[in-house]
């Protein structure tokens, strides 16, 4: 065979292997695809009030999607989300106050899987920082305090963290005798202003028993719970101690201001932190009393008390700028607010 005909066949079978190699390295669904060359590209982490934005780019769109991984400080990866392969950013809330937070992205098609890119930020959060929180379909404002993050609301969820319903409607005898989880919504018929209990509940939030705080289904949001009586004392101490740290932590809404809103004189009320608590009253089922509601605002603690019919709780006045822990019967329902886990 001439030696001319032998390049030309050479030259055929490589420009085939060529042809053939570079659609492999094109293909993400293609295990033989270098993981390099199909990786996400130009991530930056950038924070925006009590988020931190990521964004990234793609060369090659031929691919199912991008997982998101994250590491707060000495921590293990985790995934934290999923998105769709058209989607180059994500907003992260879930943040911790001053620790450094690792995120990772990679590209994935089918089972495999790109090289990551990685960056790090130290989210800064300072007090009053406003952010949100969505739990069963109500969305609730957040706040940094103190490198915590509080709900800056009372809560108002009627079912459990694995979605089942927290018992209500029980009679007062039935309350007061029953030892597991329920709420109560106070009467919209004794709040000049509000014209149904769904209203009520939207602005002072549920009456929980502390039965259902303490519930193992879990009355707070995944990442959440109750507040601990440590947690509210550190609260108060951070707030300049008990005498003074009410008034910083109460709402200004003062009547004749419309619902939600503190009794005259409302004293010494500045909500310096935004935390901005507003007084829910309680209700007591031995005496079936409603009571309390723009006087005082009381919060249940997880804390439970010395005696095991009892609870610890976290007290404001609307006359005075006070602020102080106590333990109160079980039985008693009693407004919550939910703080996210460390």
């Amino acid at each position: 065979m001439k030696p001319q005909k032998w390049i030309g066949i050479l030259s055929l079978i490589g420009l085939i292997t060529f042809s053939q190699c570079k659609k492999e390295i094109n293909n993400p669904f293609d295990s033989a695809c270098p993981p390099d060359i199909w990786a996400p590209q130009a991530l930056s982490a950038v924070q925006s009030g009590a988020t931190i934005v990521l964004s990234w780019t793609q060369d090659i769109t031929n691919i199912s999607g991008f997982k998101i991984e994250r590491k707060i400080s000495s921590g293990t990866w985790e995934v934290i989300a999923t998105v769709e392969k058209n989607l180059l950013t994500f907003i992260d809330s879930d943040l911790i106050g001053n620790f450094s937070h690792d995120y990772r992205v990679h590209a994935y098609a089918g089972s495999n899987q790109s090289n990551s890119i990685q960056i790090q930020i130290t989210p800064v959060l300072t007090d009053g920082l406003q952010g949100t929180l969505s739990y069963h379909g109500v969305n609730y404002k957040t706040v940094w305090i103190d490198g915590r993050n509080w709900l800056a609301e009372n809560l108002r969820t009627t079912k459990y963290r694995d979605d089942s319903d927290i018992t209500t409607g029980l009679t007062p005898t039935l309350w007061n005798e029953n030892t597991s989880g329920a709420y109560t919504v106070y009467p919209h018929s004794m709040i000049g202003g509000l014209n149904s209990d769904a209203e009520v509940l939207n602005a002072y939030g549920a009456l929980y028993n502390h039965y259902a705080v303490t519930s193992s289904k879990g009355l707070c949001p995944a990442g959440w719970h109750v507040s601990t009586e440590a947690e509210i004392n550190s609260l108060i101490n951070y707030g300049g101690g008990a005498e003074i740290a009410g008034g910083k932590l109460k709402s200004m809404r003062t009547a004749p201001t419309a619902h939600p809103r503190w009794d005259s004189p409302n004293t010494a009320a500045n909500d310096h932190y935004g935390f901005s608590a507003l007084p829910g009253g309680f209700f007591a089922g031995q005496t079936n009393e409603y009571g309390g509601l723009g006087l005082y605002g009381y919060w249940w603690c997880q804390t439970s008390g010395t005696d095991p019919d009892f609870g610890r709780v976290f007290l404001i006045g609307y006359d005075a700028a006070w602020a102080i822990s106590g333990q109160v019967q079980r039985s008693i329902g009693f407004p919550v607010r939910c703080i996210r886990n460390n």
